[in-house]
């Protein structure tokens, strides 16, 4: 495990070299060995939740456990989760990965950790977007972690409308049915989940795949976004 670490780190080096990387929100060229996202001044200025902290929150009345959030979706987060779902800047995953890591690291205990799992889009909006951006999320913070990528086993079966648009009665209405559970192995059985999504926002969505999960065997689920908006208050 640790000479493929290694090798990682060395394949990682040569491609900055070549490639050397960008700041995510403002796209300046930033040192090619640095462990940062951004450059100093873009890192300076950055909506952190919480004193550069992630802001975790245990939940009560939902039926996932605790929501780990990194970012206030304003400003250059905002833009640059903009241009990652709807821009076509797949690239960003990896980097909202490292961002992840890098933020969470002393912040929860990873290895009680059994899986990772995305929240899933439709087939429909799958095709149109080209890929599904909390899954990339997933799958790169999967490798760093060392923890089963299981998106798999959550899937999106019903095309449903804006939760954003709609009251709170109506979001329970539309996303009822909505996602399903694949497991005829019954793996998910006693495992506890890290569920990805790149924003909170209302948290019904969040809490539709959670209880899905749980009735099919989860016993433990934190949610970890990359930001979510100033009502972030439950």
């Amino acid at each position: 495990m640790r000479n493929e670490n290694i090798m990682e780190d060395l394949i990682e080096r040569i491609t900055n070299l070549i490639f050397p990387p960008k700041c995510i929100f403002c796209q300046k060229i930033i040192n090619f060995d640095t462990k940062l996202f951004s450059c100093q001044e873009c890192y300076k200025n950055l909506s952190f939740k919480y004193k550069k902290q992630p802001l975790i929150k245990s939940i009560d009345n939902f039926y996932f456990d605790q929501v780990i959030c990194i970012f206030e979706y304003a400003d250059d987060v905002k833009e640059a989760i903009k241009n990652f779902k709807f821009n076509g800047r797949s690239d960003f995953g990896k980097k909202f990965a490292d961002i992840i890591q890098f933020s969470t690291k002393n912040m929860t205990k990873y290895e009680k950790f059994d899986i990772i799992i995305s929240v899933p889009l439709h087939n429909e909006k799958l095709k149109s977007r080209g890929y599904n951006q909390s899954f990339l999320i997933s799958k790169n913070l999967s490798k760093k972690l060392k923890i089963k990528e299981g998106s798999m086993y959550l899937k999106k079966v019903k095309k449903t409308k804006n939760q954003n648009d709609l009251s709170k009665f109506d979001r329970m209405s539309n996303l009822k049915g909505a996602f399903e559970v694949l497991d005829s192995e019954n793996f998910l059985i006693g495992k506890k989940v890290i569920l990805i999504d790149d924003v909170f926002t209302t948290g019904s969505t969040l809490n539709e795949c959670s209880r899905v999960l749980k009735l099919n065997g989860v016993i433990e689920i934190t949610i970890l976004v990359l930001a979510s908006g100033s009502n972030f208050n439950f």
